[in-house]
């Protein structure tokens, strides 16, 4: 062989050995990179099993134990029993949250919240003042919609056994649950304050918030988790919210405790936030928790909020946050923050009810042509603008003030003067 063909022979024969080589750490990485997919596929896929599960068995406790509460007599059980449905209500809630972004999962959440609170009442007025008949048949009828969710739950199992993974479709179409709470409009709630006035605000549909704000990519979407919760550690996207506020949703360790996030597709901004840790020594007063939660807020973009309910449960101290201008409250526009009295972690931030009513609005001078009811006695006032069944606002004078012992809230349209909403306070502390 000349000496011209051994020079090309030996460029061919290194070239081939480089592209072996390449070949084979290719592969390797090829074959790492599926077996990291394997593992997190696997990870997220127990995760969303373990969520089912844990919302079937707590389902089917709550419609067992709100039987029992029927039958029984005497405060003590009936107190405890009470007490363990507005617990199982929660553990079901936060796993609806972890599973599904849908919005029939919105209506689904709202009932339970609702049957776990109103329990939950029950539960702290049953040692001196047990369930009349009245609050015995409410309670048959949750029993009776949470049997229909239970069988609906239930039969979601068929589907998993017929998919090779568990993955977020598992509840992708809540359509009958949907129609089965949407069919629970005749319970017949009572009219009190367990979760702050107007805690359900306006829910048009339309994010009125973000209506401006540009789309953002998932790694700007990150970067605001990273903002949002400066510790955060192990982020990553675990799925996407495609209701009528599209969001990404993250998973990641902060404080050394798991949680997950939503973060708005339009503008990038904190749709809601969840996470769980026991409160065992409180150090930290609900007056500053809420100075804590209203911090938080204002880091989150959340400017001008201002705290107008506090509910401290067992050192979880819940607080609704609205927005206000020029002294005037606006509860439609309104974030519920959970605090741990213990460590002075954020724990909870629900931000919907802002993201779909916040928007500019024109705040004139209120007329004073409101006649105060002599009976009641007055301990506070407010200008403030209120959601209505129609979906509208009214703009309205809140009296907040004490009758025979109990705490009461009127409000009256500043217009005419009308009364037009009252709402009596159970066993919490206001703001």
């Amino acid at each position: 062989m000349s000496k011209k063909g051994k020079i090309i022979f030996g460029i061919v024969l290194s070239l081939l050995l480089l592209a072996s080589a390449a070949s084979v750490t290719m592969g390797i990485l090829f074959s790492q990179k599926n077996a990291e997919a394997k593992e997190y596929g696997e990870r997220i896929d127990g995760s969303y099993q373990n969520a089912y599960y844990e919302i079937v068995d707590n389902l089917n406790d709550v419609e067992t134990k709100l039987g029992k509460v029927a039958v029984l007599s005497r405060p003590t059980l009936q107190q405890a029993f009470l007490y363990d449905i507005w617990r199982q209500c929660s553990v079901v809630v936060s796993c609806l949250s972890r599973m599904t972004a849908e919005e029939e999962t919105e209506k689904i959440i709202g009932f339970l919240n609702k049957t776990g609170d109103y329990c939950y009442y029950l539960s702290r007025k049953a040692q001196t003042d047990p369930p009349t008949e009245q609050e015995l048949s409410t309670l048959a009828r949750f029993k009776e919609i949470l049997g229909a969710l239970n069988d609906s739950v239930f039969s979601l199992q068929d589907k998993m056994a017929s998919d090779k993974g568990i993955d977020a479709s598992v509840l992708s179409d809540m359509s009958a649950m949907g129609e089965i709470v949407k069919n629970s409009s005749d319970v017949d709630y009572p009219e009190l304050i367990y979760d702050g006035p107007f805690s359900d605000g306006l829910l048009d549909r339309k994010a009125l918030f973000l209506e401006d704000k540009e789309e953002i990519a998932e790694d700007k979407a990150m970067e605001k988790v990273k903002l949002y919760f400066p510790d955060a550690s192990d982020v990553k996207k675990i799925g996407e919210n495609a209701s009528s506020i599209p969001a990404y949703i993250f998973s990641f360790v902060s404080g050394g405790t798991s949680g997950t996030a939503q973060i708005t597709k339009n503008g990038g901004y904190l749709r809601e936030y969840s996470c769980y840790e026991r409160a065992v020594d409180p150090q930290y007063s609900p007056e500053e928790c809420a100075q804590i939660a209203q911090r938080f807020l204002t880091d989150s973009g959340y400017t001008d909020m201002e705290c107008v309910w506090v509910y401290d449960s067992d050192s979880i101290v819940y607080l609704n946050f609205a927005y206000a201008e020029n002294g005037v409250v606006f509860y439609p526009d309104l974030i519920k923050v959970e605090v741990n009295a213990d460590t002075g972690r954020v724990l909870g931030v629900e931000c919907q009810n802002y993201i779909y009513n916040h928007t500019l609005r024109t705040v004139d001078p209120a007329p004073s042509n409101v006649e105060i009811s002599s009976r009641i006695e007055v301990k506070s006032r407010r200008e403030c603008v209120i959601p209505t069944e129609w979906g509208t606002e009214i703009r309205c004078l809140e009296i907040s003030g004490t009758y025979e012992g109990e705490t009461y809230y009127v409000y009256y349209d500043s217009e005419t003067g009308e009364e037009i909403e009252a709402l009596v306070v159970v066993d919490s502390l206001l703001v």
